[in-house]
């Protein structure tokens, strides 16, 4: 008989606490994969990648020493404008295939080594439409004016602009309709942990999805 074995997304607007959920979940030694990090790590590292955000954005878009020039992106794709959404779509679709296919490869190698449960933390998960990928999903959210002093406090990034980068999300009210499971992240950290505990004695027992 084939051992359980479960994927899990976990995901969340700005500022819901998605990232500290994963973080808990790492220390209680679940595979969490970064759909962030597993970006950073290819816009970084493939060569082919590179050549295609070059050839997109301008040669600014990496510095000298080959690393990603961050400060230039974020220009183009988070500004006020349709030229910006218009480029952050284009980035989109340059990075998240690549992204993609590193999860699929990273969450196989967790499955041949045994795992049971193996989580994905990524912020579009809905948007991008790799839902169905999933046995289940987790959304992580809080109040609005939780998540926004969250960002102030960690960030430089201005309120006004910050409820920019919200409007631009998936609404959390769409998030928690689609998902199977919620967190609401509004008082402390132990009170985040708790209920994360709380839900993965439910998870475990849960049975794997059936794809068709």
């Amino acid at each position: 008989m084939e051992k359980k074995f479960l994927v899990i997304g976990l995901t969340g607007g700005i500022g819901s606490g998605k990232s500290e959920v994963a973080k808990y979940l790492l220390e209680q030694g679940y595979p969490v994969i970064s759909s962030d990090e597993n970006a950073k790590k290819i816009m970084a590292e493939d060569k082919s990648l590179q050549q295609d955000i070059k050839k997109t954005f301008g040669d600014e878009a990496y510095l000298e020493d080959g690393t990603l020039n961050k400060e230039f992106l974020a220009k183009k794709v988070f500004g006020r404008d349709k030229t910006s959404e218009d480029n952050l779509e284009k980035l989109n679709q340059l990075v998240h295939p690549r992204t993609i296919e590193l999860m699929v490869n990273t969450v196989d190698n967790y499955r041949k080594e045994g795992k049971e449960i193996v989580f994905v933390e990524s912020a579009l998960i809905f948007e991008i439409g790799i839902d169905d990928g999933f046995d289940y999903v987790i959304a992580v959210d809080a109040k609005e004016d939780i998540k926004i002093k969250r960002v102030m406090e960690r960030s430089s990034i201005s309120e006004e602009e910050i409820k920019y980068r919200m409007s631009r999300q998936l609404s959390s009210e769409e998030k928690l309709k689609s998902a199977d499971f919620s967190i609401e992240n509004n008082g402390s950290i132990a009170q985040l942990r708790s209920t994360v505990d709380f839900l993965m004695d439910i998870v475990k027992e849960l049975p794997p999805k059936e794809f068709e």
